[in-house]
């Protein structure tokens, strides 16, 4: 067994994964989406605690990336007292992790209020962190350092790291004290950012705690590819996943450059021609600077998962969509397998794709919650 089952996160993504045997499944967690994405967490903790005898047990809980939509959850969801949950790892790149601001060498490791606040709560609770990498940055080293970075998880899940690389982080590093210092946090003790956090209306801890359109498949995969600059989006921690023969890409938000490039070595080191995926978790929601031929022809795969509301930045956008269903990677969509589109959410700004033309047109398939809920569970 190997499932995504992505949580209805909003905007952004909470992806709850099991494998191994169904009735007692090894998991593991991916981003935590805005804050009110806690409640869902929440319950499938629960739920599994029931199943487990009283508590959840997670191998691996991953923060990709900083940003609000994938980190303000995890931070709620730490900020609980009573949770009946045991972590084996956590993989997040704090400010401790990243580069010297002027650092011009890849050796020289060391969003960030947000993550600064998630960083006191892991030390507040004595979490694991980054226990995988022993502690250190989680990074793609360059390809004369050695082969992308390996980890098995317990059950047999193995994880190949894909994103981020050190230019990215070091990007990451410059914005990370900028924003520290506007909001007067860059030399803030521990007890000084837990005090700052209990002042944070949307993500204090527990008191107890301390559009219809018309779309031109044609014209869209014509326009002009565009590349994320994020920084935050840039840092994202992305991997592959792997069991039992099935393997999956969880793209964070990663530039789909990191991820091309990863993707290519990861076939030279396997002796594949296209990297093979039985999923790829598009990164950025689905944006169009995150989604693009180059990236696509480097892998050899079929299903899309697609983790947003789109309410807030209207993800996933339709150049992205596009690319999946009739981009140049593809041979022709008549006489190519079908590709499959799965959505957490139903919304107008995805469900324009549920129709029966343009899938006759295009050879894709759509698949959607039932009427009425929210997330879905994607079986490999």
């Amino acid at each position: 067994m190997f499932t995504v089952e992505m949580l209805p996160a909003l905007i952004g993504d909470a992806l709850w994964v099991e494998y191994g045997d169904p009735d007692s499944p090894n998991r593991f967690l991916i981003d935590g989406g805005l804050v009110g994405t806690v409640d869902a967490i929440e319950e499938k903790i629960h739920e599994a605690a029931d199943k487990d005898g009283g508590r959840c047990h997670l191998e691996l809980l991953v923060l990709s990336h900083i940003d609000a939509d994938h980190i303000e959850g995890l931070i709620k969801l730490l900020g609980k007292k009573d949770l009946p949950l045991d972590i084996d790892d956590l993989l997040f790149n704090g400010w401790h992790h990243l580069p010297d601001p002027d650092a011009d060498e890849d050796d020289q490791f060391l969003g960030a209020r947000h993550g600064e606040f998630l960083a006191a709560l892991i030390r507040e609770r004595g979490l694991p962190w980054n226990d995988a990498f022993d502690g250190d940055t989680v990074y793609v080293p360059r390809a004369d350092q050695g082969p992308l970075p390996r980890h098995v998880l317990p059950g047999g899940m193995e994880l190949v790291l894909m994103s981020p690389t050190f230019k990215e982080l070091l990007k990451l590093s410059r914005k990370w004290e900028d924003e520290l210092e506007e909001a007067g946090l860059l030399h803030a003790t521990h007890e000084e950012l837990m005090e700052a956090l209990k002042k944070d209306r949307k993500l204090d801890p527990d008191d107890d705690f301390l559009a219809d359109e018309e779309i031109d498949v044609k014209e869209l995969v014509e326009s002009r590819q565009r590349k994320d600059s994020s920084a935050a989006n840039g840092s994202s921690i992305a991997f592959v996943g792997s069991f039992e023969g099935k393997r999956c890409l969880f793209g964070g938000d990663a530039y789909w450059t990191v991820l091309r490039d990863s993707a290519k070595r990861l076939t030279q080191e396997e002796n594949e021609e296209r990297l093979g995926l039985d999923a790829f978790k598009l990164p950025h929601h689905g944006s169009r600077n995150n989604v693009s031929d180059d990236l696509l022809a480097a892998l050899d795969c079929r299903r899309f998962l697609v983790s947003t509301n789109g309410r807030q930045f209207k993800h996933p956008d339709n150049e992205a969509i596009a690319r999946l269903v009739g981009g140049k990677w593809r041979p022709g969509p008549e006489g190519d397998q079908p590709v499959d589109l799965m959505f957490n959410y139903r919304e107008k700004i995805n469900k324009k794709w549920d129709s029966d033309q343009l899938r006759d047109a295009w050879n894709y398939r759509t698949t959607y919650p039932e009427d009425g809920d929210e997330g879905l569970i994607v079986q490999l």
